[in-house]
């Protein structure tokens, strides 16, 4: 039984050709309305992993035709798909991080601090990496990381300890890489005085709710409610009322 070729998008299958023609599955990518979805999007980079993702897929299919067809144009160079493989797995960790924060059926801020920690990994790898390219494609994003990351939110930092499997490791692991090691300490200490400070707050604050609940519940069992006071007196007065005759004379 001849093997069908899947294609990967839409899943449909096409038998090989063995004369040296455009196959069937080449021509079908062509007009495949999800191949056409794999756009770049230049303000987006989750749109430009998912086209090298795609491209990527297809690098032996591509090498093939380019040695078959003289005329084919877009051959890369080896050294353009290790470029292409290594983007591409950075801007995966940028996707991996946007799909776990859009979530919405688990809480997501608790997950912050580790995940952002991933990302300036990955950057700062590439910022001093000695690829050219991918040093100059990490410099405007090191520096949008530090203009909007580059102090971590108390808040942020506080969700993570109250999550039970992190606690307080979590964030003197973080601090210890993203900061310098003179800083992390202060820092460490800083949040979790904050985090008792806030929680203070809120006890002090639930108490006196609570008291005053019970102070109202007391007063209000020992006199009856104004409205069915209200209530009872209106009723009264529609008892105390001579019965109307509706009837026409």
């Amino acid at each position: 039984m001849v093997k069908k070729h899947e294609c990967m998008h839409c899943k449909k299958k096409y038998a090989p050709q063995s004369s040296r023609t455009t196959s069937h599955l080449l021509r079908h990518l062509k007009k495949c309305a999800f191949v056409k979805r794999l756009k770049d999007v230049k303000t987006r980079w989750n749109s430009t992993h998912r086209m090298l993702e795609s491209a990527m897929y297809y690098k032996l299919a591509f090498q093939g035709y380019a040695l078959r067809d003289s005329n084919f144009e877009w051959s890369l160079t080896d050294d353009e798909w290790n470029r292409a493989q290594k983007v591409c797995k950075v801007l995966e960790v940028f996707l991996d991080a946007t799909n776990l924060f859009s979530g919405t059926s688990y809480p997501t801020t608790n997950l912050f601090l580790v995940e952002i920690f991933k990302v300036k990994k990955e950057i700062t790898s590439c910022y001093i990496s000695n690829d050219g390219v991918l040093k100059k494609m990490s410099e405007p994003m090191f520096q949008k990381f530090e203009k909007y990351w580059g102090e971590i939110g108390v808040l942020m930092a506080i969700a993570s300890i109250l999550d039970p499997r992190f606690k307080k490791v979590s964030i003197s692991w973080t601090f210890g890489k993203l900061y310098p090691s003179n800083e992390v300490d202060g820092r460490v200490e800083d949040v979790i005085n904050r985090l008792q400070s806030l929680y203070v707050k809120y006890s002090t604050a639930f108490h006196m709710a609570r008291a005053s609940k019970n102070n109202m519940t007391s007063t209000s069992s020992g006199a009856p409610d104004i409205r069915d006071r209200l209530e009872d007196d209106f009723y009264a007065f529609l008892k105390s009322r001579p019965v109307e005759n509706t009837q026409k004379k």
